[in-house]
């Protein structure tokens, strides 16, 4: 793996690289660079959740969780996906049919924050059907 690259994992931070200028397939994490290097956001598969108690459809999931190349299984809580999202280390998706259906932060009529994907209406469905994560 070239050095740019580890250092870019270890920091999760934009590293200038002028030699990447497409989307890199490394370990199976698919990591992007603009045109010039900058490397970017690490696209990452969402595979579960875990709910809360709430029935207010924005407020139901606390965890979004998946499994890391290694066979590691990861686990988010959903302040810390949108807080990565909004930093831009991390583009979730979910896997639909063979599809990427991408995860976006969604504010709900009271200003709440929360993830959906972009084939969702209002209401989170795609990742609401999720399994639950194992804790």
């Amino acid at each position: 793996m070239p050095r740019v690259v580890e250092e870019f994992l270890r920091t999760k931070v934009a590293i200038p690289c002028p030699s990447l200028s497409v989307a890199l397939h490394i370990m199976d994490l698919r990591i992007h660079a603009l045109p010039g290097g900058t490397l970017m956001a690490i696209d990452v598969e969402v595979k579960c959740i875990n709910k809360t108690d709430r029935q207010n459809a924005h407020e139901q999931i606390r965890n979004i969780g998946g499994i890391n190349p290694d066979g590691k299984r990861w686990l988010l809580s959903e302040d810390d996906a949108i807080a990565g999202i909004k930093r831009g280390d991390w583009r979730f998706y979910v896997n639909r049919g063979g599809h990427t259906v991408w995860v976006m932060i969604a504010r709900s009529a009271a200003g709440h924050e929360y993830l959906k994907t972009q084939a969702d209406g209002e209401q989170p469905n795609n990742l609401l059907s999720l399994p639950e994560c194992p804790q």
